[in-house]
């Protein structure tokens, strides 16, 4: 996932902060792709899942304070999820 489509998702509203969100959507099968910051402590159990529901899954280059950060969050974010687009 370059930067530029994760930076749409987020201005469109399309993104899904934590971990039980995350698990939630994927399980129902709502999200397109993850995105799991380095340091993820639980990145095992979403990579997991997202195998499962076929969903692509990245790791982002920085930690969870960097995806916050680029996020445009004032916190740490560990994962992300993105929710598919509406036909």
């Amino acid at each position: 996932m370059n930067e530029k489509r994760l930076k749409k998702a987020i201005e469109e509203g399309r993104v899904i902060l934590g971990k039980k969100s995350v698990l939630r959507e994927l399980k129902n099968g709502r999200l397109e792709a993850v995105i799991v910051a380095v340091n993820c402590p639980y990145s095992e159990d979403i990579k997991r899942y997202a195998k499962l529901s076929g969903v692509e899954i990245e790791e982002f280059p920085g930690t969870g304070k960097n995806l916050g950060t680029f996020c445009g969050k004032p916190f740490s974010v560990a994962s992300i999820g993105i929710r598919r687009e509406k036909p």
